[in-house]
């Protein structure tokens, strides 16, 4: 729809009691040839790592897979420090460091670390004033994770990318409408809508069984994924695994990838369900 180079990524926890399991998913997606590694962040959880940490250990075991912050939290980062470290982790990757931000997603655990929640409009223009700070002082792409309206036109006006709260939360019979308003905010900004990439989060498994997410065989997803590329604008997927994360990261990558990009450069092009 917007003409971008598709993209797919996967998932890795921050989790403290399983640092071999992040390294071993970081290999297998940088072996395996995927572009992106999400992480989540929230230092409010005693059971997971510092997620800018972990973005620099991983750094430095791969060699070509990109590292995104999916997101980093306003709340507790203060954006000066946020922009040092950001340009740190950019330079000693080699630039493969991506940079998303959002508001925070638990108030409550914000405060327990001191941080300010915020909320509302004060949210927004937070938001706003942290990316216009952040494209002053380091070179890696900046990402907003958002799904509210007068979030997704801050995205419009200022972000390089646009990261959609994983399908269980957001699912995508509601994504054409935010990417309207992400659109529209662009156009208004002198900007144009291929400007702005745009990534799912998409939770599920591959020939597994649940009531939220993407669920079937490995060409469901990829028919999947390729609607949802065609009908929904998509360019970028990052996988979060339900179960086995280490064998379905290799079923994806092995299985689930090429068939999407086969599906999207042949003649049926764009065709599949977005469900």
């Amino acid at each position: 729809m917007y003409e971008r180079t598709i993209r797919f990524g996967l998932c890795v926890t921050p989790d403290i009691d399983d640092v071999a399991g992040a390294v071993a998913l970081a290999r297998a997606a940088d072996d395996g040839g995927l572009d992106l590694l999400g992480i989540q962040d929230h230092p409010y959880y005693p059971e997971f790592l510092d997620t800018l940490s972990l973005v620099a250990y991983l750094g430095a075991l791969t060699t070509r897979v990109r590292l995104l912050t999916d997101v980093a939290n306003l709340g507790v980062r203060p954006v000066p420090m946020l922009a040092k470290t950001a340009a740190s982790l950019d330079a000693l990757t080699g630039g493969r460091f991506e940079l998303g931000i959002g508001s925070g997603a638990s108030p409550e655990g914000v405060a327990s670390l001191g941080g300010r929640p915020l909320g509302g409009a004060a949210a927004v223009n937070h938001v706003a004033a942290a990316l216009r700070d952040l494209r002053e002082t380091q070179p890696a792409p900046l990402w907003v994770g958002a799904h509210g309206t007068r979030m997704l036109g801050v995205i419009g006006q200022l972000a390089d990318g646009w990261i959609c709260p994983l399908n269980a939360y957001v699912p995508p019979s509601a994504v054409p409408e935010r990417q309207a308003a992400i659109d529209r905010a662009a156009s208004e900004a002198g900007r144009t809508a291929s400007d702005v990439r745009r990534l799912y989060n998409v939770l599920g498994a591959i020939d597994g069984d649940g009531d939220q997410g993407l669920f079937g065989t490995s060409e469901h997803w990829a028919r999947t994924l390729a609607g949802w590329t065609g009908e929904l604008g998509f360019d970028t997927f990052v996988f979060w695994p339900t179960t086995s994360h280490l064998n379905q990261a290799r079923r994806f990558i092995d299985e689930v990838v090429p068939r999407v990009r086969e599906l999207m450069a042949g003649p049926d092009r764009h065709q599949g369900r977005a469900t």
